[in-house]
Formats: structure tokens, sequence, C-alpha cells
């Protein structure tokens, strides 16, 4: 029997990537979003206060 076109081969099903790359992804998106609502916020203070 041959495989059909969008069949999976029978392993286990895991995400691509290693898990220190998906980590690294993670935490530097993190650190990203932490760094944009910091500088928003602190833009939003100078408005404010002057």
């Amino acid at each position: 029997m041959t495989a059909r076109h969008g069949d999976r081969p029978a392993t286990r099903d895991e995400a691509p990537g290693s898990l220190k790359s998906r980590l690294g992804w993670f935490a530097l998106l993190w650190l990203g979003g932490v760094a944009a609502v910091a500088t928003i916020g602190y833009g939003i203070r100078l408005v404010l206060i002057g």
C-alpha cells in the first residue's frame, strides 16, 4: 500500500523545533511584549505628567 497525499507517518506527533528553541522564542516574545507595554506606559506618563 502506498501513502496518499496528506497521510502522516506513524511516528510520534512532535512539534517542530527543539524545546530550547521554542522556549527561547517564547522568552524573546515575552520580553518584547513587556518592553512594548513599558514604553507605551512611559510615553503616556510623559504626556500626562510632563
